[in-house]
């Protein structure tokens, strides 16, 4: 697996100044494999002319070539492998580790699964092939040892670099180990390959908008209810994805339409942040809760004001009797946020509808006030306009 400048990076050391994406990248300095032999001093100027000649041979954009240059280096503690690698003329290898990841316990299952061996320390070129070479790293045990060192940097930093995430994880990454002592090891992974282990396969077909895969699936009767480490339903899935079909499948199938993820959002609250009228009404007509309110006090209707979302989808929840003056836990209602926003189309909806000008949020600000500040001219003669004909 290649991981380069291209992409973009995580590290563990914040002050590297990465940016964060795609591809991670985490590096250390202090893990034992083995037995611990001779210690180099990785900051003396033998070490530093050595790290100089490596980065010499590197492209500036390869992940060794941007540590070293941040200064980082290995632990100097020579381990058995790194001479067995040398006597090879082996100076990089990238084992590749599957593994699951319960972040709530703590626990590691892992195993090695490939060895990738380079002659050069970069991984874009030098990389051995010839089945002999293969066949004699295996018999002379340095494939063994490698694997095990590996397993080691993988047990002992995983809690670190899969940092705040909860539940369980499955995926693949790649441990890279060098030849040489002051070179530090490197754990890197693409964050497609790191998955949520409680992910069923009726979640991937839909979040796919794969239907045949959806009906095939439904025939053994799965359970609808399942949830992923974000609480979200195969239900979620489909909605986020757009998929109206594969939502009425599910919801025909029993999906509960009213059921809540870790934030408390709905299904509905999904549809109407994505701004689908037709999917938003057609998980209304199923019974969903038009005014269920989310950990944040947001609403299906306060989630459907967004400059990306026409007025058709508030229109839709109005009808059917949405609050227009539900307010969230700052205060704020849906009025103040297309007033904020300034959508003047769904101020003047939501305004048809009923929604209260003179309602404060949590800082003292009306849909007045707000326009006001915001200069939104053509709102504040709507709005204006609105207070007249409620006063009369």
């Amino acid at each position: 697996m290649a991981c380069n400048m291209d992409d973009n990076l995580h590290s563990r050391d914040r002050s590297v100044g990465l940016i964060p994406g795609l591809c991670i990248c985490a590096v250390f300095s202090s893990c034992v494999f083995v037995a611990q032999t001779v210690k180099s001093d990785c900051k003396g100027a033998s070490a530093a002319e050595r790290i100089r000649q490596i980065k010499t041979g590197l492209e500036p954009d390869e992940v060794l070539a941007h540590e070293l240059r941040g200064g980082r280096v290995g632990d100097g503690i020579r381990q058995p492998w790194m001479d067995l690698m040398k006597k090879e003329g082996i100076a990089r290898v990238g084992v590749t580790i599957e593994f699951l990841w319960n972040a709530d316990t703590r626990v590691l299952d892992a195993n090695a699964t490939t060895i990738n061996y380079y002659r050069r320390y970069t991984s874009r070129q030098g990389e051995v092939d010839s089945p002999t070479d293969l066949e004699r790293f295996l018999n002379e045990g340095l494939e063994q040892q490698l694997r095990i060192a590996a397993l080691d940097v993988a047990r002992e930093k995983m809690p670190e670099w899969m940092g705040a995430s909860r539940g369980r994880l499955r995926g693949e990454l790649t441990v890279i180990l060098f030849d040489d002592e002051c070179l530090p090891a490197l754990g890197v992974w693409t964050t497609s390959n790191i998955l949520d282990a409680d992910e069923t396969e009726l979640m991937k077909a839909a979040m796919e908008g794969n239907v045949d895969r959806v009906r095939t699936l439904l025939i053994s009767r799965p359970n609808l209810e399942a949830i992923n480490v974000d609480g979200q339903t195969a239900l979620m899935y489909a909605v986020l994805t757009e998929n109206v079909e594969i939502v009425d499948y599910l919801i025909s199938s029993g999906a509960n339409v009213n059921a809540k993820d870790k934030h408390r959002e709905t299904v509905l609250m999904k549809a109407a942040w994505k701004g689908e009228s037709s999917l938003v009404d057609e998980i209304i007509k199923r019974g969903a809760d038009v005014n269920a309110k989310g950990d944040r006090g947001q609403t299906a209707l306060l989630l459907s004001v967004s400059p990306y979302n026409s007025p058709a989808t508030a229109e839709v929840l109005v009808a059917v009797g949405a609050h227009v003056n539900d307010q969230d836990d700052h205060g704020r209602t849906a009025l103040m946020t297309a007033v904020s926003l300034d959508l003047p189309e769904m101020v003047e909806l939501l305004l048809g509808a009923h929604a209260d000008v003179g309602l404060k949020d949590d800082e003292g600000q009306t849909a007045l006030s707000i326009a006001s500040h915001l200069g939104r001219t053509k709102i504040l003669t709507l709005l204006r306009s609105a207070k007249t004909h409620d006063q009369h």
